[in-house]
């Protein structure tokens, strides 16, 4: 379920014992968020070849790179390459999506405290609120190891609706 405090609520108040288990779409898409408020900051201290990179970049950087198209991979290896910010966001993004990957407990609690101290130290501040979100969040993120369930495809299907 996504990380909505008042979906967290209604299942605790009517399904006391169900585990809740926040999955890679919603958490992933959180911080594509956090990717455009950093792509958007970077944006307004660029100087004019800069913002002339950046214009346009909000889906190339939220993208998989296997999905970019042959014409978005120069576009962004010149992004990644002027705007340090921006890459690592880029890198945080496709770094937090291996959490999924794990099945134990506890090699996914040290993963995420291993991608929350990168975030901490990257210094870049919607990067370090949305550490603290995954530290607040981080029993539902490592309730994946339990529950290995997801919505992926569901929000697909919604968002082509």
């Amino acid at each position: 379920m996504d990380m909505w405090d008042p979906y967290i609520k209604a299942v605790k108040e009517s399904c006391p014992h169900a585990a809740i288990v926040f999955d890679q779409f919603h958490v992933v898409k959180a911080f594509g968020q956090v990717i455009d408020k950093v792509r958007n900051m970077e944006y307004r201290k660029a100087n004019k070849e800069g913002k002339e990179v950046i214009k346009g970049s909000k889906y190339i950087l939220l993208k998989n790179k296997s999905n970019l198209l042959p014409e978005e991979k120069p576009k962004l290896k010149v992004l990644l390459k002027l705007n340090e910010a921006l890459t690592i966001v880029y890198i945080l993004k496709d770094y937090l999506k291996k959490l999924w990957q794990y099945r134990y407990r506890k090699c996914a609690e040290s993963f995420l405290k291993h991608w929350c101290s990168i975030a901490k130290e990257s210094a870049i501040k919607p990067v370090i609120a949305f550490d603290k979100t995954l530290e607040k969040y981080a029993y539902g993120i490592i309730n994946h190891c339990r529950f290995p369930i997801h919505t992926s495809r569901m929000e697909g299907i919604n968002n082509k609706i």
